[in-house]
């Protein structure tokens, strides 16, 4: 299972439509619907593209972050590749 995520939240709080939002990330709409719904984990660069799209908003709320956006995921931003996934307890 997907890790939650603050995809949805952030971009209702902005008030910007699947549409535009999509366009702003260069992603398309069916990718950020499976994202919001943690349908899937997402890669790297679709992880940039989406932190990009929320701080290109001219007005935004915030400045976001992978770590914002994805509490529960494990991403090297000094590698910038994906962790290799949770730790079991």
């Amino acid at each position: 299972m997907a890790p939650q995520n603050r995809v949805k939240a952030s971009r209702l709080d902005e008030t910007v439509s699947r549409a535009e939002f999509a366009r702003l990330c260069g992603l398309s709409e069916k990718t950020i619907a499976r994202i919001e719904a943690d349908l899937n984990t997402p890669m790297d660069i679709t992880t940039r593209k989406l932190v990009n799209g929320l701080n290109s908003l001219p007005n935004r709320r915030r400045e976001y972050t992978i770590e914002y956006l994805f509490p529960d995921a494990q991403y090297s931003l000094s590698l910038g590749v994906k962790g290799e996934g949770h730790a079991s307890k």
